[in-house]
Parts: structure tokens; C-alpha cells; sequence
């Protein structure tokens, strides 16, 4: 019978089956990394601190109430004869001081029906009283202060492709009730355009709607804007029409006459 001797792991060896241990797990390991790395699965970076923005500051225009805006032409830079700017670009109330506000519907041709379906086109009948004059009346007012108040504005016309109405008021005496601008009954066909400007005393009225279109109908003494103010102070003043910036224009495209009445307000 072969008889053979087994030998007893000593310590030595013991120590070397630890060491080989301890480098498979590490290879193990790094092994299973790099493959981790290589699919894309390695944890995203953590996002770079945000920064808080502060606020961005309202355009400083000035207060506004306005009503619906219609489509504008382009009007020149004052001042540059370079590039041209769209006039929904250009704050309305700063420019009627310096007649840097062109609506460009007074020299507009006035188009049929079936260049713009829906806008309408001016008839015979409409064309009849083509050329009768314009009025505008801002009725008179007895107020107390502290008192909130409407102001209907009437207005007996032709037909118009166009109208446009600034004025100014006393800031020390009136404020303008923002937002209070609207059209009134159907004379204005598309609505109306109100800016105003508390700050500079000012209002602008216009119609709304494309250039060259029948943009009103036949008025005779019909309320079509109302706007609120409110009395800050006794005293008497007015709403002062700036009669040089004021125009109205016909079916015809053509500027009519007009006259311009009340406007005066008293506050007890």
C-alpha cells in the first residue's frame, strides 16, 4: 500500500492564499468600475450653485391703462435716419410731446371689403356725408373731492377710417383711474386704443383697427368712450385737447373738420 504524508498549511502559507484574496476582490472591483464608467452609468456631477437674479424692473414708461392695440405701421427714430422701429415700440403718450407718434392711418387708401373680409366697406351712404364735420364732446362735470368719476366722450362723425384724440389734464387737480378705458356702444367697429400717463398729464384716444378700413360707423351724439377719473383737490380745470395733434379722417382718406366742446370739471 502507497502510503502517503499530508502536510499542515503552515502560516506562511495561509498568508499568501489572504493576499491573493485581497487582489481578486480589488480587481474585481476596479474591473467592475470601468465597465460601469464605460456604459454611462457613473453619477452625474453635482450642478454648479445657482445664482438668484434680482427682479427685472418694469419698463419706466410710466403708469399705463390701455385698451385693445391694433396693428402699426413703422414711424423713423427721431433723431437717426437709420433703421426704422415699429410704433407699438414707442411709448405713445412721451412721444405726443415731441409729434413723435404717427398711428399711420391718415394717409392710408382705404381698401374694399374683399382685400380684409370682415372689416367692411365704405358704401355709397358712407361716402354721401363724407366730408360733414366731426364733434367731439366731453360733457361738463360737478364733482366733490376724493370723488371717482366717469367721463363719457360723444361723438357725432361721418364714417372714419381714423380718429385721434390727445389730450392733457391737471395732474394736481385729476388722476386717471387705470384701466377704466373702454369703447362704448358700436361706433368704434374694432375697439378702442387709451393710453395714459398720470404722470405727465396725458391721454390719447384712438380707434382701433387696420389702416385704410372702415373702422367706425355713422354717429350723431353717440357716447363711444368712457374713461374714470378721480378728484384729488377743489378747484376748476379741464381736459384740454391738443387740437394741433387731434385729426380725424374719412372714408375718402381724407381729413375732415372738426370741433371740440365741454371738458370742464369743477370740484367742490
Amino acid at each position: 500500500m502507497d502510503r502517503r504524508s499530508h502536510r499542515l498549511p503552515t502560516m506562511s502559507d495561509k498568508l499568501k492564499f489572504s493576499g491573493i484574496l485581497i487582489v481578486a476582490l480589488v480587481l474585481g472591483f476596479v474591473t467592475g468600475y470601468i465597465i460601469v464608467v464605460t456604459r454611462g452609468g457613473a453619477p452625474s456631477p453635482l450642478p454648479a450653485p445657482v445664482t438668484a437674479k434680482p427682479p427685472v424692473p418694469p419698463d419706466a414708461g410710466g403708469p399705463w391703462t390701455t385698451g385693445s392695440k391694433s396693428p402699426r405701421s413703422a414711424v423713423p427714430d427721431p433723431g437717426d435716419n437709420g433703421p426704422l422701429r415699429r410704433a407699438e415700440d414707442v411709448d405713445p403718450t412721451a412721444a405726443l410731446l415731441t409729434g413723435d407718434f404717427e398711428p399711420g392711418t391718415e394717409t392710408a387708401e382705404p381698401f374694399a371689403d374683399e382685400e380684409m373680409p370682415g372689416y367692411g366697406k365704405f358704401t355709397g351712404g358712407d361716402l354721401a356725408f363724407a366730408d360733414m364735420a366731426v364733434r367731439i364732446d366731453f360733457g361738463e362735470y360737478q364733482v366733490r373731492k376724493g370723488e371717482a368719476f366717469a367721463i363719457d366722450v360723444s361723438l357725432t362723425a361721418p364714417v372714419l377710417t381714423s380718429l385721434r384724440i390727445p389730450l392733457k389734464f391737471d395732474t394736481a387737480l385729476l388722476e386717471i383711474i387705470e384701466g377704466s378705458g373702454e369703447a362704448v356702444g358700436s361706433t368704434l367697429r374694432h375697439g378702442v386704443e387709451f393710453y395714459a400717463d398720470q404722470k405727465r398729464g396725458m391721454i390719447m384716444i384712438l380707434q382701433n383697427g387696420l389702416p385704410g378700413a372702415k373702422n367706425t360707423e355713422f354717429a350723431s351724439d353717440e357716447v363711444f368712450v368712457r374713461f374714470r377719473m378721480r378728484a384729488k383737490e377743489a378747484g376748476d380745470t379741464e381736459l384740454a385737447v391738443m387740437r394741433e395733434r387731434a385729426s380725424f379722417v374719412n372714408g375718402r382718406g381724407d381729413p375732415v373738420e372738426f370741433e371740440l366742446v365741454g371738458g370742464s370739471i369743477e370740484i367742490e
